[in-house]
């Protein structure tokens, strides 16, 4: 084992002598929660001052009621929010909506999964991109990712594989990020395959 003055390197606890309770794990999660949402707040407020779209720019302030009353509300499980103001919807472009969205889509992807899998299905995660280098244009770039993906799922021979692998349907889910090679798109792919495929 390598060592720097005598002392084996490795992986030291830093002074934790014991595991963290349930009740500090809970709070961590709080305080991940809250710096996860103060985030989002701040992009919002970004999105009002400097986006090209009107209704990210009202989003969550301005009232969409007849009477104009905005009300604090919380939900049965103590959730509190705010009720009465309009929202964008845009999961593109409002960190607050994109959140939202993503919450709902995850709770609706889970239901479809458990479903699935409790009828004897099973599952295959697959994800596709395309070639790219620093240089290429996002726009270039995710119409060739839609091309190719267009091509693979339709015609006669993307039914011939997709009932000889017995795929029984697919959920898409587009991300982009970028990096030393520039932007990277790519689709990710959940893949509902029936038990005998």
């Amino acid at each position: 084992q390598a060592s720097i003055t005598g002392t084996p390197l490795g992986i030291t606890r830093f002074g934790l002598a014991d595991p963290p309770t349930d009740e500090a794990l809970a709070e961590l999660e709080k305080l991940r929660y809250r710096c996860r949402r103060d985030l989002r707040l701040g992009l919002r407020e970004y999105a009002w001052r400097y986006s090209s779209l009107e209704r990210v720019r009202k989003c969550g302030k301005v009232s969409h009621g007849s009477d104009g009353l905005v009300r604090y509300v919380r939900s049965a499980d103590g959730v509190a929010h705010v009720a009465g103001v309009t929202t964008c919807s845009s999961i593109w472009s409002c960190p607050r909506c994109s959140a939202s969205i993503r919450a709902g889509r995850a709770d609706e992807l889970a239901e479809a999964v458990n479903g699935w899998t409790a009828q004897g299905g099973r599952l295959c995660f697959v994800t596709l991109t395309v070639p790219h280098r620093s240089t290429d244009d996002l726009d270039d770039l995710w119409n060739r990712t839609q091309q190719a993906f267009s091509a693979l799922t339709t015609g006669r021979g993307w039914r011939r594989r997709r009932d000889d692998l017995g795929i029984a349907g697919m959920v898409r889910a587009v991300e982009i990020t970028y990096g030393a090679n520039g932007w990277h798109p790519h689709l990710h792919l959940l893949l509902f395959v029936e038990s005998d495929g």
